[in-house]
């Protein structure tokens, strides 16, 4: 994700733009997993050059990017209300619908190319306001609830007669994975500034979250399913405690990784290492294209929104024993961070060595005989998927 950046920026190649909303993905990606500040901070530094390309200036606000803006700007530690020249919650305030209709709490766009205000955009609102401590914070998370069906996911758009998400057609009110993933995101952290109410609402989209997970642990959108979707599910699993659920959802995805070894057997990923696939088509055509240009796109936009749910894969906790042994040596090593009942293999070296399954507290013990050969072997455990690993090693002596 830093190599993506130029000057700050996520550049499409194929259409030749800046794109800002996608460097703000990259930056919350990696403000998330608390690594690279050198190459977050330069998303923030670029758009603060110019914040009206993005959030629109002049006679055009734009609701979900001065909310997706705003929200960077706090989490970086930075002052929202005087950014680049801007003062962002002012002009989302501004955006938020204060009438005393159906419509309450909404925040709209105010564009010559019309109002393109979605769910999404409107956990962006939320995070924004309540992260500045805005009066209009509550109103905007009412209307966010509202979007949310009685089946616990959100819907992407936000009409409808009555503009509750029930109170819509099959077309108006169909479930939305990334506008469930993200809603969570967007109330965890409203509740986290004080506002109350909420608990109900988060935990009935988690439980749907894990009511469509597939048994392999992915989630679909657009109709396949994807590591975008996937990725966006595991993050919000894991904010609300479902752990087994998200690691499982993170296993999937990093398994649509370039990894070392993808990238040894395909050269033209060499320089690819750890981009995320959007599908496993997409992965598998890219082993003998490379990424192109015409799909770099959604690489980033893949690999920016399931970096945050492939962290969500806990370690295992390999202890092997301290200190040298002599050959043919039975040792015992413990295994933790297991998931109950989880199946688990034991490596040393390249060799299986044990197997077996988790206690229903996530640990095990495992034990094997020492090789004759003197030197330091590598003891590896891996869970129900190549991401779940620990190891520890064990020194042989005569």
């Amino acid at each position: 994700l830093a190599r993506q950046l130029s000057g700050g920026l996520v550049h499409n190649q194929q259409f030749d733009y800046d794109d800002y909303g996608l460097s703000l993905d990259v930056f919350f990606a990696l403000d998330a997993l608390h690594t690279r500040p050198r190459a977050a901070r330069s998303v923030l530094n670029a758009v603060a050059a110019d914040p009206g390309a993005y959030v629109g200036s002049g006679a055009e606000s734009y609701a979900g990017a001065t909310g997706k803006l705003a929200t960077a700007v706090k989490l970086a530690g930075r002052n929202p209300r005087s950014f680049g020249g801007v003062n962002l919650v002012a002009r989302l305030q501004q955006r938020v619908h204060t009438a005393q209709d159906a419509q309450h709490g909404r925040a709209t766009d105010q564009s010559q190319y019309g109002d393109y205000s979605n769910t999404i955009g409107q956990t962006f609102v939320v995070r924004g306001l309540a992260g500045a401590g805005s009066s209009l914070a509550d109103e905007a998370t009412r209307f966010l609830v509202k979007q949310q069906c009685s089946a616990g996911f959100f819907r992407e758009g936000m009409d409808s007669a009555d503009y509750t998400c029930d109170g819509g057609t099959a077309a108006q009110s169909g479930s939305s994975v990334d506008a469930t993933g993200f809603a969570v995101q967007a109330l965890v952290a409203a509740r986290s500034h004080g506002m109350r109410g909420l608990n109900g609402s988060i935990r009935k989209a988690s439980s749907w979250l894990v009511r469509v997970q597939r048994s392999n642990g992915s989630f679909g959108g657009n109709g396949v399913a994807n590591t975008n979707s996937t990725g966006l599910g595991a993050t919000a699993l894991a904010l609300t405690g479902r752990s087994v659920a998200a690691e499982r959802a993170g296993a999937w995805v990093s398994r649509r990784q370039v990894t070392d070894v993808v990238a040894a057997r395909s050269p033209r990923l060499t320089k690819e290492v750890g981009a995320i696939a959007y599908t496993s088509t997409q992965l598998s055509a890219a082993r003998a294209s490379g990424i192109t240009s015409d799909v770099r796109d959604q690489y980033q936009r893949a690999t920016a929104q399931a970096a945050i749910g492939v962290n969500a894969v806990r370690k295992l906790r390999v202890v092997a024993p301290a200190g040298a042994r002599h050959r043919r040596t039975r040792v015992a090593v413990s295994l933790s961070g297991l998931a109950p009942r989880e199946r688990w293999t034991l490596r040393l070296g390249t060799n299986v060595v044990d197997r077996g399954r988790a206690t229903a507290r996530g640990v095990a013990s495992a034990s094997f005989r020492l090789p004759g050969r003197v030197g330091r072997y590598d003891v590896r455990a891996v869970g129900f998927s190549s991401a779940r690993t620990g190891r520890d090693s064990v020194r042989v002596v005569r």
